[in-house]
């Protein structure tokens, strides 16, 4: 149905259908023909705009004669199959317009006439506002920042068109009828709407020539007036609109082949087309702009639940609606499905509908009454089963992947593709929205690193779904084996480096094998394709810091898919990279993993290796009593093997357990015990260490000349070696004893060199406790002011190191060297 227009707008918008079919002319052509005719038709330049904007009809009845003959006379040239209104019709158009002109005049209110005049068949009706908008999604929640985006500006020298990218159930056409909704008083001249079904359960895509079809009836062309080829309707359509204010809403597109039809060429109205591809060919041809649209922030889908669930219910429940929206994965069509739950059964706690989620996933995303258009399975397997062969396979592989975002390489392993393949496969993914291109903050994500993905927890589901029903068993542990081992490959790699430096040591057997050169050290992953590892050990802590965050889930994945061997060795092989990096909540959490798998294998070596692991971890995180039971059972494994270089690293563990908590004396033998096994393994590394540990003791004991000579042989040691980060430990303690010995001048020179080694390997933590001592040093010289500078610089690399312990330490000695200076 239109709306009711009165004479004069009506006989306006005849006018400009007639000028759009005439291929528009100019006003100073117009004006020109008018002035040649016999005798002149008045018409000027202000006259002209009035008649075309609705302003005023002409005065004289030959004048707007003569203007309809003119325009019609061109169209019919210009547009084949345009058919204008008869004459019978304009003249009492323009009659009624000038009937209006008169009433206002005398100030009666002027008739409204229906938009679509009742005319002769086979005419184009002209007049037509066609109101198609389909009724906005309830309680629409959040989008400001988006809907700001809608209302910006696009090109002006032609309709905007804004495309509007998501993955599916992102809630795309929810936005884009709220905001056509809110903007539809812009659009004078209508809106038009068509469901291109572009990503439909029930059938194909639908023909843009079937919707040219619907959009020239919609505008008041007849049937028998519709060319039957799409480039004849395109260009009706094109005309017909010419620069009328029309919004046309293409919802659902599947490319931009079937939305590029749909276009009108004027330079009034707006285009909004919602996608689940990110139709980059209207981007780069047509200069259209896109809105790559995210799920919903985490207080947008608190809301959302609220406005479905009602406030009161929510907020009584704050914690388990949070998890409600966890689960949902913040997916506008999830959280609206579980809500549906939630409001069929009143009585059921928001915490039993996440548990239910939790336990049933993505069958539990439907309702009894779904037809399969609403269900988050349903909406995700419609953009799966039009993936290409290769695409639909890369895609189910990923859910195999495990962590929150993952990079190209380890996308190629599971593949078992060269990267540069698998990126573009990747990039194809991406454009179909089923993924994201991921760009994390931060020190670690340099952007010479390699290219990271993601997909949201819901999708991923659904991928590894696809995974167990369409991927053949043995490939998927054959995927699942080449991912591990890229994290082996790269576990060991970076073990060697933190280990031996100049990669020049021998390793024993725990699963990481003899060191390599740099340029030997490649990664072979069943791809045919050997790719350098790591060029430096800068680069290789790089990589750690990029995936740390992954290793946990890749572990517990490798343990619950039955890879128990690398389940072990990978957290065997990151060990000392936790251990310096200081992440011992995450060494425990990985080791008990490792644990449960080298029992489960059967592999008492590799269940001694992870005890001492997960005694080291629990003795830096002040866990004394689990640190020496872990050790003691270390222990007793590896002498039960009789492997005496692994019992001299427990014994020299153990032994720093005992120093930590201020048993010296039993720390003394313990350290002089695996100093003995050391140096009967000839362990250039481990008597250095351990040499360490024997001053350390004497230190506590306050016996600082003897401590000091034992450090300085352990300096000796590891300068012989090459052992820079070693010959860094033996300085701060160099340093730490000087301060004993109330030498503050020689315990800054072995702070200064030994800040340099923990900088030069990205050890913060122990460059913030060195830092600490150079501020002690300084205090003892009476420098304040350098102390409180020590400090800070000192709490600043705790903090990178995420060791909250030693920030909350470095707080209070700023504080206390500020009283001192009064500050």
């Amino acid at each position: 149905m239109g709306e009711p227009l009165d004479a004069t707008g009506m006989w306006a918008r005849a006018l400009r259908v007639l000028w759009n079919a005439a291929a528009q002319p100019t006003g100073a052509a117009i004006i020109r023909q008018a002035a040649a005719q016999n005798p002149p038709v008045k018409v000027t330049s202000s006259s002209w705009s009035d008649w075309y904007n609705g302003k005023n009809v002409p005065a004289e009845a030959r004048t707007a004669r003569w203007l309809v003959v003119f325009l019609r006379g061109r169209a019919r040239r210009t547009t084949p199959g345009f058919v204008a209104e008869p004459d019978d019709w304009w003249e009492q158009a323009w009659e009624r317009a000038r009937a209006e002109r008169q009433q206002r005049r005398s100030g009666r209110s002027p008739r409204a006439y229906p938009g679509r005049p009742q005319d002769a068949g086979g005419q184009l009706r002209v007049g037509v506002v066609p109101r198609q908008l389909p009724r906005q999604v309830s309680r629409f929640v959040g989008r400001r920042n988006e809907l700001r985006w809608m209302d910006s500006p696009g090109e002006p020298r032609a309709a905007p068109i804004s495309v509007i990218s998501g993955t599916a159930g992102v809630g795309k056409t929810a936005l884009a009828l709220c905001w056509a909704h809110e903007a539809r008083d812009r659009f004078a001249d209508g809106d038009l709407y068509a469901d291109l079904r572009g990503f439909d359960p029930h059938g194909s895509a639908v023909d843009p020539s079937e919707v040219l079809g619907a959009f020239l009836r919609a505008l008041g062309t007849t049937d028998e007036l519709i060319p039957q080829d799409i480039e004849g309707r395109g260009a009706l359509f094109r005309s017909l609109l010419g620069s009328r204010d029309v919004l046309v809403m293409l919802d659902n597109a599947r490319d931009a082949a079937q939305v590029r039809p749909l276009l009108p060429g004027g330079a009034n109205g707006a285009v909004v087309v919602t996608s689940r591809s990110r139709l980059d060919g209207l981007i780069a041809r047509e200069g259209a702009r896109r809105l790559d649209l995210d799920v919903l922030t985490e207080p947008e889908a608190l809301e959302l639940l609220r406005e479905v669930l009602g406030a009161g219910r929510v907020d009584r429940e704050l914690q388990a609606a949070g998890e409600l929206v966890h689960r949902c994965a913040r997916l506008p069509l999830a959280l609206r499905i579980a809500a549906a739950h939630g409001i069929a059964q009143p009585g059921v706690s928001l915490a039993e509908l996440a548990r239910r989620l939790e336990a049933r996933g993505l069958d539990y995303l439907s309702t009894d009454d779904d037809d399969g258009i609403s269900a988050v399975r349903a909406a995700c397997s419609w953009s799966y089963q039009v993936l290409p062969r290769a695409q639909a396979r890369l895609f189910r592989l990923l859910g195999l992947s495990g962590g929150t975002d993952v990079p190209t390489p380890v996308v190629a392993a599971l593949a078992g593709l060269r990267t540069d393949m698998a990126e573009s496969l990747l990039d194809r993914l991406a454009a179909a929205c089923l993924i994201e291109e991921h760009l994390p903050v931060g020190a670690a994500y340099a952007p010479e690193g390699p290219r990271r993905w993601r997909m949201h927890d819901l999708l991923r589901s659904f991928s590894l779904e696809c995974c167990m029903n369409d991927e053949p068993k043995r490939e998927r542990r054959t995927a699942e084996r080449r991912m591990l081992d890229w994290y082996l490959e790269h576990a060991r790699a970076l073990d060697r480096l933190l280990w031996s430096p100049n990669l020049t040591e021998e390793r024993d057997e725990t699963g990481v094998p003899a060191a390599r050169e740099p340029e030997e050290i490649i990664s072979v992953v069943g791809t045919g394709q050997a790719v350098p590892i790591f060029a430096d050990l800068s680069s290789a802590l790089a990589w750690y810091d990029r995936e740390r965050p992954a290793f946990l889930d890749v572990i517990r994945t490798a343990a619950r898919e039955g890879h128990l061997e690398h389940a072990w060795k990978i957290p065997v092989a990151l060990y000392v990279a936790y251990f310096r990096r200081r992440h011992l909540a995450d060494l425990v959490a990985t080791h008990l993993v490792a644990l449960d798998a080298a029992v489960a294998c059967g592999d008492r070596a590799a269940e001694a290796r992870v005890r001492y692991g997960l005694g080291d971890a629990y003795g830096g995180l002040v866990r004394h009593a689990e640190a020496i039971a872990s050790h003691e059972q270390a222990l007793v494994l590896f002498e039960e093997l009789g492997d005496r270089h692994a019992e001299a690293r427990v014994l020299h563990g153990l032994a720093h357990v005992y120093f930590t908590v201020d048993s010296h004396q039993r720390a003394l033998d313990l350290f002089l015990r695996s100093l003995d096994r050391f140096v009967e393994c000839e362990d250039a590394h481990g008597i250095g260490h351990t040499l360490n540990g024997l001053g350390n003791a004497l230190t506590g004991m306050e016996r600082h000349a003897e401590a000091l000579d034992y450090y300085e042989r352990a300096r000796d040691q590891f300068r012989e070696g090459g052992d820079r980060h070693g010959e860094g430990h033996t300085l701060f303690r160099l340093g730490m004893c000087q301060l004993g010995l109330s030498c503050p001048e020689a315990a800054i020179e072995h702070f200064g060199h030994a800040l340099q080694r923990f900088s030069e390997d990205g050890d913060h933590s122990m460059a913030g406790g060195t830092l600490a001592g150079l501020g002690d040093a300084h205090l003892a010289l009476e420098d304040v002011p350098q102390a409180v500078y020590c400090f800070e610089q000192a709490l600043r690399s705790y903090r990178i190191a995420e060791d909250t312990a030693g920030a909350g330490n470095m707080e209070k000695r700023i504080a206390e060297a500020r009283l001192r200076t009064g500050r």
